[in-house]
């Protein structure tokens, strides 16, 4: 792609903020409206998600994306985990695109193509710079917090 990672539209970034702030508010039926799609499996796991209580400093930056009006969508924020003062740094890719209704909306599942070409975006120099200083980032933060180190390793 010629283009190169630039701050999200307007548009581009309610969307993205909407859908954190559902979920870490555990509200399926607001986070409904930001996505395309919400299986009841989604929607429970939003319900019941009590990990992360919230999301701030939040930055969406954007590549175009396969078709017009679409994005590949970076949120890069960061987060907190119910019970920790620490925050973390996070990244987050969404594929956000324009539904028949204009509505812009997050592709819960994109299909093949669009997952290949969002593979090719995140081969691009700038969104692995971007990972890569939010990756070190969040080792940072654990390093120097044993506790949240052991919380967040004992989740996966």
């Amino acid at each position: 792609p010629e283009a190169s990672l630039a701050a999200a539209p307007d548009e581009v970034s309610a969307v993205v903020t909407g859908y954190f702030q559902a979920l870490a508010g555990q509200d399926a039926d607001t986070l409904a409206a930001f996505v395309d799609e919400l299986s009841d499996e989604d929607r429970a796991a939003v319900e019941n998600n009590q990990r992360i209580e919230a999301y701030s400093n939040m930055e969406v930056y954007t590549y175009p994306g396969k078709a017009a009006d679409s994005y590949v969508a970076f949120a890069v924020y960061d987060y907190k985990y119910a019970g920790y003062d620490t925050v973390l740094p996070g990244l987050t890719q969404l594929y956000v695109y324009r539904m028949e209704d204009g509505e812009l909306r997050i592709a819960a599942n994109p299909d093949e193509s669009v997952n290949s070409y969002i593979g090719t975006i995140l081969e691009q120099e700038d969104v692995q710079a971007l990972i890569t200083e939010t990756q070190a980032a969040y080792n940072a933060v654990l390093d120097g917090n044993a506790d949240l180190k052991a919380y967040v390793e004992g989740l996966s």
